[in-house]
C-alpha cells in the first residue's frame, strides 16, 4: 500500500474512531433495511457481450451465475452513449444535461449546418451523490477505478467516498499492466497504484483493492463502487488468456473478418472482468455477506465492438450505443432467475439505493425507484427515457442526435440533417424498419415530448449560425 492510500484509509479510520458511541452502534447493519451494496461498473461493455445476454463468443460464467441468482434487466439503458455524462447520472440520478455535461473531443469535426454547444467536463461539487446520501446512514464508502468526472478538486473524496483508489479525471489507462504508465502521455498514468508488482494486471489490482476493503469493513454496512477501466481501449490482455481465446476464436476467423485480432484481445479482457466478479462473490460468500449484499452489475454505455443484434456502437444513440447489460442480485429480496423487460436507465440507481438504505425520497432526481420491481411487483405506467448527444464523435463516427423511448416506441432525431427515425424496439431491436413515414402522429407526439424535456433540463442544443 502506498503512502497516499495509507493516508486515505487512516483518515477514514480516525473519523470512525472519533465518532460517538451511538454512531458505532448504528453502524451495525440491520439485515432488513441496510444491506451492503456492491456496484460493479464496466467501461464500454456491450449489451450482448455477456453470455446471459446472448453472446456466442465471449465467456462470462461468473456473470451468468449472477443472473441465475438474481434479476436480469433486458431493456436497461445508459443515459448517454459515452462515458462521462452517463457516469454523472449513475451517481446523481439526474440527466447529465442538468449539469451541462454532454461530451466533446478535441479536434472534433464541426457540424456543417449548425454550431455545436460547449460542454462541461466536471461534476459540480454541489451535486448530491449516492455516496453522500448513504453516508447519512453510516455506510462506509469506497471507490476504485475510473472516475472521469473532474480534476483533483472534484475526485471521489469530494463526492462522498471515504476512500478513492485509482480514480482521477482521465478516462482510460495508458497501459493495463504495471506500472500503468507511458512516458509519452503521463497525464493518463493511474494514481495510487505505484506499489504494484511486475506483470500486475489493472483489472486484477482493482479487484484486490475492493476485496481488501470488504475484508476490513465487513462488520458494518458498506458501499463499494468498483468502476473498472476495462474493457475500454487499449485492448491489452494477459498472455495466457490471449492465447486461450485465439485458439478458441480461430474457427470464427472468417466470420469475424477484420475484427478477429481485436476480438481475441477483447475476449481475454472480458474473461479477466468475469474473473473479477467471481472473486468478489467468493469473498462475500466466505464472509457470510452474500445473502444481504445487493450486487449490481452494469456498463456505462454501449460497446465499441460488434453489438449485434443491436444497431450501432458506442457514441451512437441507436440501441447498440445506449442499451447495456444490467443484473441485480440480492437473495434477501430478489427472486433467483427473475427477469424484467421494463425499460430502466442510469438515473434509477440513485432513488433505488436510497430506498434500499431507508433514505426518504426527496424527489430531487430524474430516476425511478426500482425496489418494487426487484421485489417482483408489477410495473407502473410507461415513462419516457431521453438521450441527447449534440456532438460528432471522431473515432466512432457518430452523428449529433437526440432520442426518446416511450413504451415500445423510440424516436431518433439526427440534428445535422434534421432527420427523424421511428422504431418499435420491442419488435425490432436492430432498428431495421424505420416507421416514421407510417406513423407521423407518433413522431409528432414523441418529438414534442423530447422538446419539452430538453427545455426542462436545459439541454445544450446545436443552433443555427
Amino acid at each position: 500500500m502506498n503512502s497516499k492510500n495509507f493516508f486515505k484509509i487512516l483518515l477514514a479510520a480516525l473519523a470512525i474512531a472519533a465518532a460517538p458511541s451511538s454512531f458505532l452502534m448504528a453502524a451495525q447493519p440491520s439485515p432488513a433495511t441496510r444491506p451492503n451494496i456492491v456496484f460493479i461498473l464496466m467501461d464500454d461493455l456491450g449489451w450482448a457481450d455477456v453470455g446471459c445476454f446472448g453472446s456466442r463468443l465471449l465467456e462470462t460464467p461468473n456473470i451468468d451465475q449472477l443472473a441465475q441468482q438474481g434479476m436480469r434487466f433486458t431493456d436497461a439503458y445508459a443515459t448517454s452513449p459515452v462515458c462521462l455524462p452517463s457516469r454523472a447520472s449513475l451517481l446523481t440520478g439526474k440527466y447529465p444535461q442538468r449539469f451541462g455535461l454532454t461530451w466533446i473531443h478535441k479536434g472534433v469535426k464541426p457540424m456543417l449546418r449548425k454550431i455545436l454547444p460547449a460542454s462541461k467536463h466536471t461534476l459540480p461539487l454541489e451535486s448530491s451523490t449516492i455516496a453522500e446520501a448513504l453516508k447519512t446512514k453510516e455506510y462506509a464508502t469506497f471507490f476504485t477505478g475510473k472516475w472521469h468526472l473532474g480534476d483533483e478538486a472534484h475526485e471521489p473524496e469530494f463526492h462522498g467516498f471515504d476512500i478513492n483508489i485509482a480514480g482521477h479525471q482521465w478516462g482510460c489507462p495508458n497501459n493495463y499492466f504495471y506500472p500503468y504508465s507511458l512516458a509519452s502521455n503521463p497525464r493518463n498514468d493511474i494514481p495510487d497504484l505505484e506499489d504494484g508488482q511486475e506483470g500486475e494486471y489493472l483489472t486484477d489490482r482493482l479487484t484486490d483493492e475492493t476485496i481488501q476493503f470488504i475484508e476490513g469493513h465487513h462488520d458494518k454496512p458498506f458501499f463499494v463502487y468498483l468502476s473498472h477501466y476495462a474493457v475500454h481501449a487499449p485492448l491489452q490482455a494477459k498472455k495466457a488468456l490471449w492465447a486461450k481465446h485465439r485458439k478458441k476464436l480461430i474457427k470464427h476467423k472468417e466470420e469475424l473478418g477484420s475484427l478477429f485480432g481485436k476480438m481475441v484481445s477483447y475476449a481475454a479482457m472480458v474473461e479477466s472482468m468475469d474473473d473479477s466478479v467471481g472473486k468478489i462473490m467468493q469473498k462475500l460468500e466466505a464472509l457470510n455477506l452474500a445473502e444481504n449484499t445487493l450486487v449490481i452489475f452494469t456498463s456505462d454505455n454501449g460497446g465499441f465492438m460488434d453489438n449485434s443484434p443491436l444497431r450501432g456502437i458506442k457514441a451512437h444513440t441507436t440501441e447498440g450505443g445506449i442499451r447495456v447489460p444490467l443484473i441485480v442480485r440480492w437473495p434477501a429480496v430478489v427472486a433467483a432467475g427473475s427477469e424484467s423487460d421494463v425499460p430502466v436507465t442510469g438515473n434509477d440507481f440513485f432513488p433505488t439505493l436510497n430506498a434500499v438504505a431507508g433514505i426518504p425520497d426527496d424527489g430531487q432526481h430524474d430516476g425511478l425507484n426500482l425496489l418494487p420491481l426487484l421485489k417482483g411487483e408489477a410495473a407502473g405506467e410507461d415513462r419516457p427515457l431521453f438521450w441527447h448527444t449534440p456532438h460528432f464523435h471522431p473515432i466512432y463516427k457518430a452523428e449529433p442526435a437526440g432520442a426518446v423511448r416511450l413504451g415500445p416506441w423510440k424516436l431518433i432525431h439526427f440534428y445535422e440533417e434534421d432527420r427523424f427515425e421511428l422504431y418499435n424496439v420491442v419488435e425490432d431491436k436492430g432498428e431495421k424498419n424505420n416507421l416514421a413515414a407510417q406513423h407521423p402522429e407518433r413522431v409528432a407526439e414523441l418529438r414534442k415530448r423530447f422538446e419539452e424535456w430538453a427545455d426542462e433540463v436545459g439541454a445544450l442544443m446545436p443552433r443555427e449560425p
